[in-house]
Order: structure tokens, then C-alpha cells, then sequence
């Protein structure tokens, strides 16, 4: 079986994960969301580069939910 070589560890993306404990909701205000932090990078434009096809998915969702709205 090939199997590709696993990057250094310098190269692999570092994040936290937030695990809800049973059912409870996880949200941002859109303030949280858009804050800089000490580096100058937002929560949302960090979830963007870190999860893109998601990004991509939830504005085709919200898109849809505009049109129906409409």
C-alpha cells in the first residue's frame, strides 16, 4: 500500500476544537466574528482558510435560504 509520507510537524496546521457537551449550541456574535486578534486575523477569515469547502457549502446554503426568503 502506498501511503504518502506524513508532514513535519512545523508544517501541519495547529487549531483548537470546541466540543459542545450534549446539545448545546455553539454561536458567534457577528462582532466575535469579524474581531482581529493581536495578529490581525478574524475568527471568520480563519475559518475560511482553514475549512474553504465548508465556507464554500454554507454559502450555497444561505444563498438558498435568501432565495426562498425572498
Amino acid at each position: 500500500m502506498n501511503m504518502p509520507s506524513a508532514p513535519k510537524v512545523r508544517d501541519m496546521l495547529s487549531f483548537s476544537v470546541l466540543t459542545p457537551y450534549y446539545k448545546e449550541d455553539v454561536l458567534y456574535s457577528r462582532d466575535e466574528l469579524k474581531k482581529e486578534n493581536e495578529d490581525g486575523i478574524s475568527t471568520l477569515f480563519y475559518l475560511q482558510k482553514i475549512y474553504p469547502d465548508e465556507w464554500t457549502n454554507f454559502q450555497e446554503r444561505i444563498k438558498d435560504l435568501n432565495l426562498k426568503n425572498a
